[in-house]
């Protein structure tokens, strides 16, 4: 890797498939490597009984090698790019942008930072023209992608944004007010490219095959069967006593009458199965209980539910979409954090994918 490669700005995220699948046809030549796994199915349990423990889940997939700064953008079968609306545009992230062993912010050469607010953030976004874009991203220019599994865009360029919101005393800053300077600086910074329409959560390369959204499915009888089998869990119950400790003293009633209960009945359009998502939460504070239970159950013969996640969420503290990123049945979920309002991709199971960070500075009690 010479010296001027070294100083690309941008860490890239992961190795080109394209490429790799090219230099191992070099290297070994006529080898063919092939993985099997397979898992034992979950057993339905009828609705009305008490659910068993779920299972521990599966093992992650192993993470991407890092990209070589040398290759051209290529689109990775499984891969998603967030995406966040700022001064009137959208933009998808392609990497966060790295600071070195001595703290200093990594950024590409871009254009003056201009301040814009976008639903009480503070961003900055500063243009990154052709040949300043780290040249593992540059193959973006031009190409289309989708929004939301439904709405077609073109990245038009790129931009360097940084992301915060809160106040300036809380970074320790004797402003009043942020400037582009201090926004810069302080927030959570990002390599984005900009988007000629579409407002959405994920874009994905319009070559490959489209994320799977599910379809919502009007059955009260089966949502009330998931409400049930996810208050009868142990995960419940571990909630349940963290209301029973730190809830209000004067609250009447059980504790899930005082959260958000919502179940959600999706068909897989590829598939055919059908799922039931539950999610019991409440408004969070400092000392209070912590009540964020998730469940995902599988609708299976006469309606049976076999649980497929039952657990108290950590990261996410909302759920806004159910996804299929890779179309193999599997669902993922994209939802926010709390206090930093960071939005996370994460699987079913909870595990982060990814983020999109946005820096919080202020007392979240």
């Amino acid at each position: 890797m010479t010296e001027e490669i070294r100083r690309q700005l941008v860490v890239p995220p992961h190795v080109s498939a394209i490429h790799m699948a090219a230099g191992l046809g070099l290297l070994a030549a006529g080898i063919a490597i092939v993985a099997a796994a397979s898992g034992a199915p979950v057993p339905a349990l009828a609705p009305e009984v008490e659910l068993a423990e779920v299972a521990a889940s599966t093992t992650a997939p192993a993470p991407r090698s890092a990209v070589a700064a040398s290759e051209q953008a290529a689109p990775i079968p499984d891969e998603i790019k967030l995406v966040f609306r700022a001064g009137g545009a959208s933009y998808m992230r392609l990497a966060d942008v790295e600071r070195d062993a001595s703290g200093a912010l990594q950024w590409p050469r871009h254009g003056a930072p201009r301040l814009v607010k976008e639903d009480g953030a503070e961003i900055v976004l500063a243009a990154v023209e052709g040949d300043d874009v780290p040249l593992v991203h540059r193959a973006w220019a031009g190409r289309q992608v989708i929004v939301d599994g439904g709405c077609r865009a073109t990245v038009t360029g790129f931009a360097v944004a940084s992301r915060l919101y809160g106040d300036p005393a809380y970074a320790g800053l004797e402003k009043e007010r942020w400037d582009a300077a201090s926004v810069m600086e302080s927030g959570a910074q990002v390599l984005a490219a900009r988007l000629d329409g579409c407002s959405g959560a994920f874009a994905r390369d319009a070559a490959l095959a489209p994320v799977v959204v599910p379809e919502p499915i009007r059955d009260e009888r089966l949502a009330a069967a998931a409400r049930r089998a996810l208050l009868a869990s142990p995960a419940a119950a571990e909630v349940k006593q963290s209301w029973d400790e730190l809830g209000p003293s004067d609250a009447e009633g059980p504790w899930w009458q005082h959260a958000q209960l919502s179940a959600d009945v999706l068909r897989h359009p590829r598939t055919g199965a059908t799922f039931v998502a539950v999610h019991a939460s409440a408004e969070f504070y400092c000392g209070g209980p912590d009540i964020n239970l998730w469940g995902l159950y599988r609708v299976g013969d006469h309606g049976a539910l076999a649980p497929v996640h039952v657990l108290r969420l950590e990261q996410l503290r909302s759920i806004d979409r159910i996804i299929d990123v890779e179309g193999d049945g599997q669902l993922e979920l994209i939802g926010r954090t709390w206090p930093s309002d960071d939005v996370v991709l994460a699987g079913a199971d909870g595990r982060e994918l990814d983020h999109l960070g946005m820096q919080f500075y202020g007392c979240p009690c």
